[in-house]
């Protein structure tokens, strides 16, 4: 992944968070003017749609809390990277969550989840307690692929403290 890539998300999410006061996707994403939906998506968890320059979050009405704020990071993700450029509805099923049909807007939209989703300060009291990555996840409500690609974002910014994690690509199956 392009070195760029990675210092745009860091900086696009500090932006956000300054701005807003806030971590939570959807709050920024009502505050960014996007239409948040929840409804009835069968196995699709959440979708994003820029129809006429509005853009739309959907998000399935069964998710619970943490996940729909997983997943409307994950969707907010695509909108702040590809944004208008998204000329049909993307949806996120159990398949694609963590890039694992090795999609490069897909990958993009999961590290702007974790990045947004994961204070740095937060994940790295983890790890210095000694938490495996399966701790963090839980004592962070969040999931154990996000916080591989979380500490590769760490790494990004100098944190050379921490191990590559490697992660089931296969774990939503």
């Amino acid at each position: 992944m392009e070195k760029c890539i990675y210092n745009s998300i860091i900086t696009d999410v500090g932006r956000l968070v300054r701005r807003f006061g806030t971590r939570d996707p959807l709050i920024i994403a009502e505050a960014l003017g996007i239409d948040l939906e929840f409804r009835q998506l069968g196995n699709i968890k959440g979708m994003y749609a820029n129809v006429l320059n509005n853009p739309f979050i959907f998000l399935n009405e069964r998710l619970d809390d943490v996940g729909a704020k997983i997943v409307c990071a994950h969707e907010l993700g695509h909108h702040r990277m590809q944004g208008k450029s998204v000329r049909m509805a993307q949806t996120f099923s159990d398949m694609d969550f963590v890039g694992l049909n090795n999609d490069r807007f897909e990958y993009e939209a999961n590290l702007f989840c974790a990045e947004l989703t994961i204070p740095d300060d937060e994940i790295e009291d983890c790890i210095y307690r000694g938490y495996t990555s399966y701790e963090c996840a839980r004592a962070l409500y969040t999931d154990p692929a996000l916080v591989a690609l979380k500490l590769e974002l760490l790494r990004h910014k100098g944190n050379t403290e921490l191990n590559r994690v490697d992660y089931n690509r296969d774990f939503l199956k």
